[in-house]
């Protein structure tokens, strides 16, 4: 008789609606699947753009091996943040299952993650193929309340209070991302801010941003610093200090492209037709695309990958184009 496996569960909800399950098996095997009461929904709020192009992409489970489906996996850091995070769960960085678990109450956008107790979970959350040994529940391990933001630089998430900017703690979500100055490269808090102010004299959307002094921010970790004295400070697009979270997603996870793949397969012409057909605002949104290819062009910057191109749903459902995601550099 063959042994039965282990499998530790989260459960996935957006907007206090419970979306699905997400498995996670010991060899690395994943499993996402999706409530019966989500997939019948007249109203539910839209988790993946993709989903309206693909009404059955729901249906069946989402199988994986190490990495999660791209949906979930773009959620997750690439770079400095998820090598630390990695490091202190003593885990490959491949292995997305305990760093999402790691991250996962305080996500990109409005997708929180919660891990379940066995006698919480569903059977039919679990099932691999009709014919498997039912697998043995285990708690999850590892959960912590860290915050997560995609993309390869070092960053926080924190709040301005009092004067003075908050690093996030365990539970507490941020409104600002906070960026220090590179070890690699000189100046980059200044030139972020230079060239987002320099979009927004151009014509393009930008959030409220703020060059603050390393001596008004509380809460930062020990962590190696150059001899500069400004970090650069961004609003958050997917919260909002009345309502909390907002659903966003970045172009990555709409067209379902791992981290590593968003340079490929792609190009503007595929984003501007998917904003055209979904966008409430369609001609706003081009002409806003538009804009910002131009500020592209005029900074000089080839680094407008899948990942900083995004939307998110106000209402929860309708997509509004908010690209691209944080910054010009």
């Amino acid at each position: 008789m063959s042994q039965a496996a282990q499998v530790s569960v989260l459960a996935l909800h957006l907007h206090g609606t419970h979306l699905g399950y997400l498995a996670g098996f010991a060899g690395g095997h994943n499993i996402v699947t999706f409530t019966p009461d989500y997939l019948h929904s007249q109203t539910r709020p839209t988790f993946t753009l993709t989903q309206l192009g693909k009404p059955d992409l729901l249906e069946k489970p989402w199988q994986t091996r190490q990495r999660l489906h791209p949906v979930l996996s773009n959620l997750l850091p690439e770079g400095a943040l998820r090598e630390w995070a990695a490091h202190q769960l003593k885990v490959h960085p491949d292995n997305e299952f305990p760093l999402f678990t790691w991250f996962g109450n305080d996500l990109p956008g409005a997708l929180i993650v919660t891990p379940l107790e066995p006698e919480q979970v569903p059977a039919w959350a679990l099932m691999r193929n009709k014919t498997q040994t039912a697998p043995v529940i285990v708690p999850v391990s590892h959960y912590g309340q860290r915050f997560s933001l995609a993309g390869v630089q070092m960053k926080f998430s924190g709040k301005h209070q009092d004067g003075r900017y908050h690093i996030s703690q365990a539970g507490e979500l941020g409104n600002w991302i906070i960026k220090t100055p590179s070890t690699l490269y000189p100046h980059v808090p200044a030139n972020e801010y230079t060239c987002m102010t320099l979009a927004g004299l151009a014509g393009v959307n930008i959030p409220e941003i703020r060059l603050i002094p390393l001596a008004e921010l509380d809460g930062l970790p020990n962590i190696q610093l150059p001899a500069e004295t400004h970090a650069y400070a961004i609003r958050r697009f997917d919260r909002d200090d009345t309502d909390g979270r907002i659903h966003t997603e970045d172009f990555a996870q709409i067209l379902q492209k791992y981290p590593h793949e968003k340079y490929r397969d792609s190009n503007y012409e595929m984003l501007g037709r998917i904003l055209q057909q979904y966008s409430r605002d369609g001609i706003a949104d081009l002409q806003q695309l538009a804009r910002r290819l131009l500020v592209n062009i005029l900074l000089g910057n080839g680094d407008a990958h899948l990942k900083n191109w995004t939307v998110f749903y106000p209402d929860q459902i309708t997509v509004i184009s908010n690209l691209p995601k944080y910054t010009y550099s």
